[in-house]
């Protein structure tokens, strides 16, 4: 109360002028605070807005996870790779909750990597360090996003001027690496940046997960391809055993592939090198064991040196699709006889083996000839658009090909449900597509060729949602 009193009587006794500044200091003090509130919430809601935005960003899908879900392995691992992850997967990623693996569960576990020869110390030491499940791999693994890219807006998207201009900087940066790769394993140096590039984006997301977590999260929930997982999980065990790598440092992307190109595990046992002589196969730091390994595991996949992967071609009028296929394959002088011609260039000289004819597109987009080399691609991924946008890059950071021809404006991807719609139409009426699974693979596509083929239309066996229209309507009459 003295304290009131006091400052009453100081007013009392101030003259107006002196009151008149008192209160210009009382108002000033509160404008200053309200600025001071109106930034700090500003700050909060920007860190809020990047923080939902990052989290939003997830680490993209390995090529290598031979999930053998063809395009729609591809699909997911090019939306991930762009952010493009639903809302509501989001919230699901963020509302799940990590439970520790279940005895039984890690008992089988161990019973598996024994049987490998995997140490009990370096097991007991593994799962030490990731006891519990990682529950946003649980969500990703659960959701089964449906898939919005066509092939065009796959490879345009993939092959742009930042990804080329930073390829051409690693070209120079390690050419003599490079020159030592390729005098190896005789494979072609942009392929390998190419790979490089798209992976992660040249060693710039490698992924950050523990690999164990990971596989032991995807073995433990995901039943339909347990055995994989399982399989991955081991070899990822005997790494840790093998090549005394500690847990920490076995991180990749949430589906367990690793380092710049991402290896799976059991590819990494496979294949991986030690091409720097440091005494470790280094896929995670070292540029040149991981470039290595890619080149000695399209060695090994049948990649032949100094043989393109592929050029761009001109068809002519009225040219037969159902020549499209892999089973078609012929010399260039064949293909050149049924009227086939490059575009902006000249036909490929190696005339020592098939070429292969590919419309990725369809018949109303770009026309590739193939060699075996396209093949070693798509042994690293099953989809024809990743397979097409590593050879179309390396063109590009070679300084040369590039697709001429238009991607068609009005095609659309088509969802899960709507490829599984197109394969029970087709088996309904009595076309054998392999399965009922939304995989689109050969038989699928050799299915669509022999229905196109009975309607008059070209039978270039692309799935799309004008053939599933036609056959909808082919149901109903």
């Amino acid at each position: 109360m003295a304290e009131v009193r006091q400052r009453d009587l100081t007013m009392t006794n101030s003259t107006p002028a002196e009151g008149a500044v008192e209160r210009r200091h009382t108002v000033s003090l509160w404008f200053y605070l309200a600025g001071a509130l109106a930034f700090l919430i500003g700050c909060y809601l920007l860190f809020l807005e990047d923080g939902v935005q990052s989290r939003t960003t997830l680490p993209s899908l390995s090529p290598r996870t031979q999930l053998q879900d063809g395009n729609t392995a591809m699909e997911a691992r090019a939306d991930i790779r762009t952010g493009t992850v639903k809302s509501s997967e989001v919230a699901a990623i963020y509302t799940a909750v990590a439970r520790p693996f279940s005895g039984d569960f890690i008992a089988s576990v161990w019973k598996d990597a024994e049987a490998a020869g995997v140490r009990r110390v370096t097991f007991d030491r593994a799962f030490a360090a990731n006891a519990v499940s990682d529950p946003s791999i649980e969500s990703l693994n659960a959701s089964q996003p449906e898939f919005d890219r066509t092939i065009g807006d796959y490879v345009t998207t993939i092959v742009n001027a930042d990804r080329i201009a930073v390829g051409r900087a690693r070209l120079e940066q390690h050419a003599f690496i490079l020159d030592a790769i390729e005098r190896r394993y005789g494979v072609d140096r942009h392929i390998l940046l190419a790979i490089w590039g798209i992976e992660t984006n040249f060693g710039l997301a490698k992924g950050d997960r523990s690999v164990i977590r990971s596989l032991a999260t995807l073995a433990s929930v995901d039943a339909r391809r347990s055995a994989f997982w399982r399989t991955e999980l081991t070899a990822a065990l005997r790494i840790l055993d093998q090549d005394s790598i500690a847990p920490e440092r076995l991180v990749g992307s949430w589906a367990g592939a690793m380092g710049h190109t991402q290896f799976m595990p059991s590819t990494y046992l496979k294949h991986a090198v030690d091409f720097d002589g440091d005494g470790t196969r280094d896929i995670w730091s070292s540029v040149p064991d991981a470039l290595a390994s890619t080149a000695r595991y399209l060695q090994a996949s049948g990649w032949v040196a100094l043989r393109p992967w592929g050029r761009e071609v001109v068809l002519p009028a009225n040219f037969d699709f159902s020549l499209a296929t892999p089973s078609a394959g012929r010399s260039i002088a064949a293909w050149r006889i049924l009227g086939l011609r490059a575009q902006g260039g000249i036909m490929p000289t190696d005339d020592s083996g098939a070429w292969q004819l590919v419309v990725p597109a369809g018949a109303g987009g770009p026309a590739l000839l193939v060699s075996q080399n396209f093949d070693a691609l798509l042994s690293y991924n099953r989809a024809y658009s990743y397979a097409v946008a590593v050879g179309v890059l390396a063109d590009k950071i070679a300084g040369i090909g590039g697709v001429q021809a238009a991607w068609p404006a009005g095609d659309v991807a088509m969802t899960r449900d709507q490829r599984v719609e197109l394969q029970e139409i087709l088996v309904s009426q009595g076309y054998d597509t392999g399965g009922v699974d939304g995989i689109l693979g050969t038989k699928t596509r050799d299915a669509i060729r022999v229905f196109q083929k009975s309607k008059g239309m070209a039978a270039d066996g692309h799935p799309s949602i004008v053939l599933l229209n036609r056959l909808r309507s082919e149901r109903r009459l």
